[in-house]
């Protein structure tokens, strides 16, 4: 059983000043610096108890586990100081009120809230393939968190949240934190999305995705995207995607992008973030594509001293078109990119930005403004940004070019540096590892052919060299993409293959079966077609029409590597050979002729037929001691059709035996002309 040990006296003051904040108005209440509503059971505990795990799943149905509500704000009330609420992937919505402000949720305790799970998976959150949305619909802000409590939010999709007529902020705001609002809270929120919040669509409007007042708050791999500070036309807007004022706050590896201080661009500042007071620290964040109709497009410093390291600005816009708008502020930038603004930064007087460490490129002017900008360790050159616009490839000038900042990693988390000095900018280049590897080939082989494989490594920029190790060792090709086997005996085997780069490796397995023949099963009433694919992707194809067979009989269709037989001096093998049998339970019919011709259509290549006259090919069968034309197993003889243009021989025969493709060689004008055969040996000989 948890303590709650609150004394009478305790109980009575928390009443009365409770009774006195809601005389206030909730107005009253975030417009001071004093902290938010007592959190609800606070008192003195000797040992905290064991955290207890709540579970929130659509319709409240978590499969085996329990407690599980239907919504968040249920787990939350039900929850006491300490507790976690695990939540299940899917859509979650319905605002009510707390403290006189509407809210999907509000949260005045100490409390863990996890998403990205399902109600067959507790145990791994996913955030990414398991969404867990919660959504206003516009009727009010997605999250409030008040008080002097510490709250971990992780892996939740926060959307269309609008705080429009809740007031907030140190006063004069119509709404503020459209997402999430937190004032006078220790919060971590990390994994989470927050996407198309508003923070006011009436009026003045600050922190489209999220407010920080009076925060001790960490903001950790986040997305922030397509946020409003506010929608009206006729007022301005502070900070699309964040509002900070106050407080101790520490942003880390967040990529906020496409987000709007003004929807109209009629007023605002901060695109992406607006700091209005404090000292937060800024690592490895990437702002791009944000706007705002005055001053700073990505960022809008006031009387604030912020310290941005590793930070990579591209191609905001709107207002004056500065990157970065510091006015009376101390700021302290090292390792930046600053990409494709109208101005890199822009000063007013007395202010002071000092870079250190820092990437220009594409911008109309790289400073501006009255104030003072000091500049040490600049580079200018491309910055070579792979299609995602902000991680750079091994060609970008931000490479090695950075100075010790005491930074340890990236925003991917990848250690840095990698090279020499650290890269500028929020991604340290790294060889990109080998995550994966796929063997590409047939399933199928022949005896005696080769079966060509080649692997394909993943993701495709792999960092090269990349060394491939096949086992069983390979006929050729050993450390190579592409190797060749062959095997003499029938079977299933198996292929193992390794891929490994400087900085991973992958190993993944196949199997080939190998066997002698094709067959297929021969009817009265149907049209048949049989089709051999060979190692070099030509094909054979043997077509058997109806009535050809006067019972079902099977056909089976053997490739040879060779003719076998003896050929004349004057002939030349066209590299197709096969057997084609018909068989009867199981046993080769001798002698067998059909009832109806077959067509068989021989695809060849120029090479096959290379020192040959391609207009003398013809296929041959063995008739037991010799070659004999394939098309005198038909009476009358069969015609052939030959199609130079389209490398394809066809003819139709009407018994079985070894055939082959040949042809007289091709000699000196006024010499004797040589065939060239594709043996065709029929099994049953007649």
């Amino acid at each position: 059983m948890r303590s709650r040990g609150v004394g009478l006296a305790l109980a009575l003051a928390l009443g009365v000043a409770l009774a006195l904040l809601w005389a206030i108005g909730i107005q009253q209440e975030v417009a001071t610096a004093a902290p938010a509503p007592a959190v609800e059971g606070a008192g003195a505990s000797s040992v905290a108890p064991a955290a207890t795990t709540y579970y929130v799943a659509p319709g409240g149905d978590c499969g085996v586990m329990t407690p599980c509500f239907a919504t968040v704000q249920g787990a939350v009330d039900a929850a006491a100081p300490g507790d976690i609420i695990l939540v299940a992937s899917g859509f979650y919505t319905g605002v009510q009120q707390r403290n006189g402000i509407t809210q999907v949720v509000y949260i005045s305790k100490d409390i863990t809230i996890r998403g990205g799970y399902t109600v067959t998976n507790w145990s791994t959150s996913d955030p990414l393939l398991n969404v867990t949305s919660l959504d206003s619909v516009g009727f009010g802000r997605v999250m409030v968190i008040s008080g002097p409590i510490t709250v971990h939010v992780e892996g939740l999709y926060i959307a269309n949240g609008n705080a429009s007529g809740l007031g907030g902020g140190p006063g004069g705001l119509d709404g503020a934190g459209g997402g999430v609002y937190v004032v006078g809270a220790n919060v971590t929120i990390s994994n989470c999305t927050f996407s198309g919040n508003v923070a006011s669509s009436n009026g003045i409007g600050s922190g489209g995705g999220i407010y920080l007042w009076n925060a001790n708050a960490s903001l950790v791999n986040n997305e922030f995207l397509s946020n409003i500070a506010s929608g009206n036309i006729l007022y301005a807007g502070y900070g699309g995607g964040i509002a900070i004022s106050g407080g101790s706050v520490t942003l880390e590896r967040n990529y906020i992008h496409s987000n709007s201080a003004n929807l109209y661009n009629s007023s605002g500042s901060g695109g992406g973030i607006y700091i209005d007071s404090g000292s937060p620290i800024l690592i490895n964040n990437v702002l791009i594509d944000n706007s705002a109709p005055s001053q700073g497009s990505a960022i809008y410093i006031g009387s604030a001293s912020p310290h941005l390291l590793h930070t990579t600005i591209v191609s905001n816009t709107g207002g004056d078109g500065s990157g970065i708008y510091a006015a009376g502020s101390t700021v302290v930038l090292t390792n930046s990119i600053i990409v494709s603004q109208m101005v890199g930064v822009t000063t007013e007087i007395n202010t002071n930005v000092t870079l250190n460490g820092v990437l220009w490129y594409g911008n109309e002017r790289n400073t501006g403004g009255g104030g003072i900008v000091t500049v040490q360790n600049e580079v200018t050159g491309t910055p070579d940004f792979d299609i995602d616009g902000y991680h750079i490839l091994s060609s970008s000038a931000a490479l090695n070019a950075g100075v010790n900042a005491g930074v340890s990693g990236d925003i991917d988390g990848q250690d840095r540096p990698y090279g020499a000095a650290p890269d500028l900018g929020a991604d340290e280049w790294w060889p990109t590892p080998i995550t994966g590897v796929l063997i590409l080939g047939s399933d199928i082989g022949f005896v005696d052919f080769p079966n060509f494989f080649n692997a394909l490594a993943l993701p495709w920029d792999a960092a090269l060299p990349i060394t491939y190790t096949w086992s069983p060792v390979p006929d050729g090709g050993q450390g190579t993409a592409w190797v060749t086997y062959t095997w003499s005996t029938t079977g299933t085997y198996v292929i193992t293959l390794t891929a490994q780069n400087v900085s991973g490796s992958a190993i993944t397995t196949t199997t080939i079966t190998i066997r002698t023949d094709l067959t297929t099963t021969l009817y009265p009433t149907a049209d048949i077609t049989l089709i051999y694919t060979d190692p070099w992707g030509l094909t054979t194809t043997v077509y058997a029409p109806a009535g050809a067979v006067t019972q079902s009989l099977v056909l089976r269709y053997v490739p040879q590597p060779t003719y076998t037989y003896n050929l004349s001096p004057d002939w030349g093998f066209a590299d197709h050979a096969f057997d084609l049998e018909v068989l009867s339970n199981e046993l080769p019919l001798q002698g067998f002729v059909f009832s109806q011709p077959l067509t068989i259509t021989v695809n060849y290549t120029d090479s096959d037929v290379a020192g040959l006259d391609e207009n003398t090919l013809r296929l041959y069968f063995w008739d037991g001691s010799q070659w004999v034309d394939g098309a005198t197993t038909c009476v009358p003889t069969s015609t052939y059709h030959l199609y130079t243009q389209e490398n394809r021989l066809e003819l139709a025969i009407c018994h079985l035996s070894r055939w082959g493709m040949m042809g007289f060689r091709a000699g000196d004008a006024g010499e004797k002309k040589v065939y060239l055969y594709l043996p065709i040996v029929l099994r049953n000989y007649p």
